[in-house]
């Protein structure tokens, strides 16, 4: 018997069907993996599973017997749990106070923290989780964080573990680590359901696997029985869009050496010297040295944490460095901020294009306007027509499907919404660009339009600095990649002559040999 099945769910939105006669089986004791394109109908049906949102038909079966979920503590006293994308934990509380955040052991109406840590600890000694949960949240690496979530859940009894994207932001060693808790898990009886769009972690880690399209399920196969090739052909439609990669670094046009410097005579389009930050009295740059010159793109390795968001702000002028020194065309900048870098050529893509780079209840046109008001006002008048010609432009240009520019950004899927923030951002044509994770949770044709793009301004003549997690799309587009490890660039590889295993490996630190 399934342990869980979904049967003729249907949501609606307005005139747009999510899902429709969704049919879903996971059987027990296994990791049952869904992908498909944003927009597929992953998530809206997984909002449902959890109890987020409501189906408009359709029901959902455990162990045979139907149940109504109305809100995620229901799912959760089904067994039923969901570990995010972006993690749900309060930084400054300790990890233990996570764990236990609304399901709390009490004595007189305090925590009992002694019977609290004696439960958890049976969980964590039963499933081989070792975790300090005296440690602030904050403190933790996203690793230990998304363990501290895995942990929340079997404390509260889940049977069921939803995953969302679980390696979006973990280091190679950190996703290993990742995959042995699950097979144990699994091992020992709970089921997993695996959502990501990295098909080669897909067949890694997924007993099963299902391909939504449209909002529907298309296709369940187990994943000994399928190739990377037709999972992909799955997602996008029989008919739908078969290109090949774009070309990569050795084929691509007249771009420079991936170890060459640019001539005496031009000066390296970016240049960090010395440059030093701390963060209440803890170091998060540490003499970064960093040069970046025309027609390359450098990409930052490393587990997140060691400074690439501190370096981040720092860049864009939201943080000033303590000490060193910032050049831009060979020009000292001594105080940087988000016009004045944006005036000297800079294009931010940011990691979170939800939080970070759009105001979703605002439209797609005043989303496009966000950090630009200067070049369509005149005298603090908005120029309405220039802007909504420009907007019809780029909606067309980068092929964005939205029925108006004036519905809401959160109407968009995310990957256009992603395009949207990349139309915006090279729309200005700049000099250069400041990318960060430009394809986390993406699918994979909307992840090949972004690397198009990043290839194309490279080839221009412009330059890319790319920080991402994901050490495949780092080694597919950079010419050379840095490692950053707390705080400092320890190692400067040239990316065709380096490996995923090389990478993961420094981005641990220095080894020992």
């Amino acid at each position: 018997m399934p342990l869980l099945e979904t049967r003729h769910i249907v949501k609606r939105y307005g005139a747009v069907l999510a899902n429709q006669d969704v049919h879903f089986i996971l059987q027990p004791g296994t990791v049952h993996a869904l992908v498909g394109q944003n927009g597929a109908g992953k998530t809206t049906l997984m909002n449902i599973l959890y109890g987020m949102i409501q189906p408009d038909e359709g029901e959902i079966l455990i162990d045979g017997e139907k149940v109504q979920f109305h809100t995620p503590r229901d799912a959760l006293t089904h067994g039923l749990g969901m570990v995010h994308q972006h993690f749900m934990l309060i930084p400054p509380f300790s990890a233990l106070e996570n764990v236990v955040l609304g399901s709390e052991p009490r004595h007189l109406g305090l925590l009992d923290r002694k019977r609290a840590t004696r439960q958890i600890r049976d969980i964590m000694d039963t499933w081989r989780l070792n975790l300090d949960l005296d440690v602030p949240v904050e403190d933790l690496s996203v690793g230990m964080r998304q363990r501290v979530e895995i942990l929340r859940l079997l404390y509260q009894g889940a049977e069921i573990l939803i995953l969302d994207e679980p390696t979006a932001v973990l280091a190679p060693p950190e996703i290993e680590g990742l995959f042995s808790i699950l097979r144990s898990l699994c091992s020992r009886g709970k089921s997993v359901i695996f959502i990501s769009h990295k098909l080669k972690e897909v067949f890694e880690i997924a007993e099963v696997i299902s391909v939504m399209r449209d909002g529907q399920i298309v296709a369940t196969i187990d994943s000994d029985q399928a190739s990377r090739e037709e999972i992909a052909a799955w997602m996008v439609g029989e008919d739908g869009d078969r290109r090949s990669q774009h070309e990569s670094k050795s084929s691509a046009g007249p771009s420079k050496n991936s170890l060459s410097i640019s001539p005496d005579d031009v000066p390296p389009l970016l240049s960090l010297r010395s440059l030093s930050y701390r963060e209440h009295g803890v170091p998060q740059l540490d003499g970064v040295d960093l040069t970046l010159h025309r027609g390359e793109i450098l990409g930052i390795a490393g587990v997140e944490g060691n400074g690439q968001q501190a370096l981040v702000d720092v860049l864009l002028g939201i943080r000033q460095a303590d000490s060193g020194e910032i050049r831009v065309h060979g020009q000292p900048i001594s105080r940087p901020c988000p016009r004045m870098m944006r005036d000297l050529g800079m294009a931010y893509i940011p990691a979170d294009r939800q939080r970070e780079g759009s105001s979703l209840a605002s439209s797609i046109e005043e989303n496009f306007l966000l950090g630009r008001q200067h070049q369509y006002s005149r005298y603090g008048v908005l120029l309405t027509q220039a802007l909504s010609e420009e907007v019809a432009h780029q909606l067309d240009r980068y092929e964005i499907q939205a029925a108006h520019p004036n519905i809401p950004m959160q109407s968009l899927s995310g990957g256009n919404q992603q395009k949207l923030i990349i139309a915006r951002e090279l729309a200005s044509e700049p000099a250069w660009i400041l990318a960060v994770h430009p394809t986390r949770g993406l699918d994979i044709h909307a992840a090949e339009f972004v690397h198009s793009q990043l290839r194309e301004w490279r080839d221009r003549d412009s330059a890319v600095l790319l920080i991402s997690s994901d050490l495949d799309e780092l080694l597919k587009l950079s010419d050379r990649i840095a490692v950053m490890y707390r705080g400092k660039f320890i190692r400067l590889f040239d990316a065709a002559a380096t490996s995923e295993y090389e990478l993961g490996r420094w981005m641990l630190g220095p080894p020992t040999y």
